[in-house]
C-alpha cells in the first residue's frame, strides 16, 4: 500500500533537484485490474486551520468556522458503531491466503505458475475488501456478505451491498472500504449513493424485493495509528478524523438517505496486525 513514508523515499532517492515533485505521476491497479493514473497533487488532502483552507484535487478551497460547527454537528448525528470483534487482521488475511494456496494451488487457473506467482495471484484475487466480506459472517451470523454481487441498473453494473446485517428491525445494507484518507475512503460514498440510487428506482430484486431495508450504513475500516476517541455516549467520535473532504462527503450522503426515510448508520473499525 502506498504511502507518505514510501512517496518521500521515492522523493529523496530518485528525484532530481530540478524537479518538481508534485510533477511526479502514480500509476495504480484497482482491484478489478484496471489501470489508473493521477498527479501526486491530485491525492493529497491537507488542512491549513491557520488560514482556514483545505487542498483537495490540486486545488485550495476556503471554509470557516461557521461551517466547521455546522459540519460537526451534522456528523454527531449520526449513529456509530464499533465491534472490536470485526477489526480487520493482517494475521488473520495472511493465514486464510495460505489456506487458499493449500486448496487452489492445482488449479488450472495457476498452471504452470511459481509459488510465489500464485501467492500473488490470490493475494489479488482476496484483496483486502474481499477477504474481509468473506470472513464477517463467520464472526456474526447477522452478517451475510453480497461483495461481488453486481446488479444492473441503467444500462451499467452496480454493486448494491458489500454486507447486509439482518438483525431484526434493523436491517442494514452495508459499502465496505478500508484506507488511510479521504481518497480512498471516499469511494465507500460513492457506492453507497448509488445503491441508493438502486433502491429508490425499485429496480433491485436480489436484496430489496425478499429483505427489508431499513438503514443504509458506510462501514469504515480504517489503517491508522490509535483509535478515535469516544464520545459521551461510547461511539466513536468521527469529527476527530482529519479527514475534511471525506467528512463533507458523509454530510452530504447523510441527507440522501434521510430524504429516501431511511436511517444513515456508520460502523468503525481498525486495521490490527
Amino acid at each position: 500500500v502506498l504511502n507518505i513514508k514510501e512517496i518521500n523515499t521515492f522523493i529523496m532517492t530518485k528525484a532530481n533537484d530540478d524537479e518538481n515533485v508534485l510533477d511526479i505521476n502514480i500509476t495504480s491497479k484497482t482491484s478489478d485490474g484496471n489501470i489508473v493514473k493521477y498527479n501526486l497533487l491530485e491525492l493529497i488532502d491537507y488542512i491549513d486551520d491557520t488560514n482556514q483552507s483545505v487542498l483537495v484535487s490540486g486545488k485550495w478551497y476556503q471554509f470557516n468556522s461557521d461551517y466547521q460547527n455546522y459540519l460537526e454537528s451534522s456528523l454527531n448525528e449520526i449513529d456509530v458503531l464499533y465491534d472490536s470483534d470485526l477489526d480487520y487482521s493482517k494475521s488473520t488475511r495472511t493465514d486464510f491466503i495460505n489456506r487458499m494456496y493449500t486448496q487452489e494451488k492445482d488449479s488450472s487457473d495457476y498452471a504452470g505458475k511459481q509459488y510465489k506467482e500464485v501467492r500473488e495471484s490470490l493475494s489479488r484475487k482476496y484483496y483486502r475488501e474481499r477477504f474481509y466480506n468473506l470472513t464477517l459472517p463467520g464472526i456474526n451470523s447477522i452478517f451475510e456478505n453480497y461483495d461481488r454481487d453486481i446488479s444492473n441498473f441503467q444500462g451499467g453494473s452496480v454493486e448494491i451491498a458489500d454486507i447486509y446485517s439482518n438483525e431484526k428491525d434493523n436491517e442494514t445494507i452495508f459499502a465496505v472500504k478500508i484506507g488511510t484518507g479521504s481518497a480512498n475512503l471516499s469511494y465507500v460514498i460513492a457506492q453507497s449513493e448509488a445503491a441508493l440510487e438502486v433502491y429508490r428506482s425499485r429496480l433491485v430484486e436480489n436484496i430489496q424485493n425478499e429483505k427489508p431495508i431499513k438503514n443504509i450504513g458506510i462501514w469504515l475500516v480504517l489503517d491508522r495509528v490509535g483509535k478515535l476517541p469516544l464520545k459521551d455516549n461510547g461511539q466513536p467520535d468521527i469529527n476527530k478524523l482529519d479527514m475534511f473532504i471525506l467528512k463533507n462527503r458523509i454530510d452530504e450522503w447523510k441527507k440522501k438517505v434521510r430524504l429516501m426515510g431511511l436511517k444513515p448508520i456508520i460502523r468503525i473499525n481498525y486495521v490490527t496486525s
